[in-house]
Formats: C-alpha cells, structure tokens, sequence
C-alpha cells in the first residue's frame, strides 16, 4: 500500500492503479507493466494523466504514458514521455531501454546509440545491449563504431559464433574482404 497523506482522492486512485499492478504482474518476470486495466488507448492515457495531475511528476507514469502513445504511434509524444521518465528516474533501466527502442522510430538514431552506449556502460555484462547498439549505428551507416561495439563485446565474452557473423557481414558488405575472411578463420580456429 501507499500513503498519501490528506488526500482521500489520490489515495483510492493509488489504491486502484496498484490493485490493477497486481492483477496483470507476470510471476517470474522482473519487468512490471502499469496498465490501467479496462482501460485502452485514449482513456488509459486520460486516467494516467490524471494521476500525474494528482501527484506531479512519476517516473512510472511517464514510462507507461510513453508506452501507450507508442502503441498508438504517437511517436513524439512517446519520446517526451520516455525522456521524462528517464530525467525522473535514470536508475531505471526499462525506461531508458523504452527510449532508445522509440528514438529510431523517429530518425533519432544518433540518439538511440547514445542511449545504449550508457546502458553498456552501467549494464556491461547484459549482451543484448551491445546487439542493439551495434544495430543503431549500423542503421546509421556508422559500420566501423558497430564493429568497435562487437569487438568491444567479444572482449567481455571471448569468441562467439554470432558476434563473428555479425563482423563478417559488417566487414564483407563495406568491402573489405580480407578482415571479412579473418573473421571467418578466427571462427573455424574457435570451433574446429
């Protein structure tokens, strides 16, 4: 439960957003979505707002507004939301992995690979982070900063076959073949 001291009205609206936290929690999983439940597009966006209007500022309101303007391709208000949420709460991965998934949406690439550049940084054993802004920078046509990014990986975790693809074809469609073909040979030396 929550207190919110002289304010009956917060107090059952806070009540009822966590009852419906509950309701959709997926056991096992350490992310938690805050769905106004029976709520969709328009009117879940109008009652999280009206929660901010109670409350002000919340990080997890903004995270969860950005997301329901991104599920109704409201792509710039997503981002404000999500930018938000970040400047609220910057200890919250979720809400900066949610902003560097929408800036690419809206051509903010630059922006994206700046996103995952700082969850690598704080989150250096989570992999997943690497692929994904290796993935921006490539969309960028930055090829050698997501081949750093890959090398930068294979440092942390040895060689793997998926990172040394990923070099390959990197190093093979910019043209040059001889470090293309290094990748390949590294490989077959890792895994005879």
């Amino acid at each position: 439960d929550v207190a919110i001291d002289g304010d009956d009205e917060s107090q059952r609206a806070m009540r009822v957003s966590l009852y419906h936290l509950l309701r959709v929690h997926v056991p096992g999983d350490d992310r938690v979505a805050i769905d106004a439940k029976g709520y969709a597009g328009d009117k879940a966006i109008a009652k999280f707002q009206e929660i901010l209007g109670m409350e002000g500022n919340s990080a997890v309101v903004h995270y969860n507004l950005a997301r329901l303007f991104a599920e109704q391709e409201e792509m710039e208000e997503a981002i404000k939301e999500a930018e938000l949420a970040v400047k609220d709460d910057p200890s919250v991965k979720w809400y900066r992995e949610l902003l560097a998934e929408l800036y690419p949406q809206v051509g903010k690439l630059g922006d994206a690979a700046e996103v995952w550049k700082v969850l690598v940084d704080e989150y250096p054993k989570e992999e997943s982070y690497y692929y994904r802004w290796a993935l921006v920078l490539v969309q960028a046509n930055l090829i050698k900063d997501a081949i750093a990014v890959y090398d930068q990986l294979e440092s942390r975790v040895g060689v793997k076959e998926d990172i040394i693809r990923q070099k390959h074809n990197l190093y093979f469609g910019s043209g040059n073949l001889k470090k293309a073909g290094a990748e390949l040979e590294k490989l077959v030396a890792a895994f005879p």
